[in-house]
């Protein structure tokens, strides 16, 4: 087993198989029509473990799936969502999020007290 991009485990193949695992599904123009956040890319094939994100990019994930999800907006490898909570916002690189952390921690200490 190894880790994917998404830190979710998979296993290695060791040897091509000689039929395709799954169908290859038809492009819609929803592909075409669907634009995603910043440092993010469209995916026929999506990872149906949560995809990772500032919040919880340091714990270590116990999900583990060999399926394909829906077609969909994923962050670019290195990349992890700015916020689970709203995807929108977009994906920003894993070593963004120890600064992000750094000055939440700063603004909460100087916060004057009530």
């Amino acid at each position: 087993m190894t880790l994917d991009e998404y830190d979710c485990l998979v296993p290695v193949r060791t040897c091509k198989p000689e039929k395709p695992l799954r169908q290859r599904r038809e492009t819609t123009s929803t592909k075409m029509s669907m634009k995603c956040p910043k440092n993010a890319e469209w995916r026929e094939c999506t990872n149906i473990c949560p995809e990772k994100s500032c919040e919880n990019y340091l714990q270590t994930s116990t999900c583990f799936s060999l399926r394909c999800g829906e077609p969909g907006c994923m962050c670019k490898e290195g990349h992890v969502l700015l916020s689970s909570a709203n995807k929108e916002t977009g994906c920003v690189r894993r070593e963004t999020c120890v600064k992000l952390d750094s000055m939440k921690k700063n603004i909460e200490k100087n916060k004057p007290a009530n």
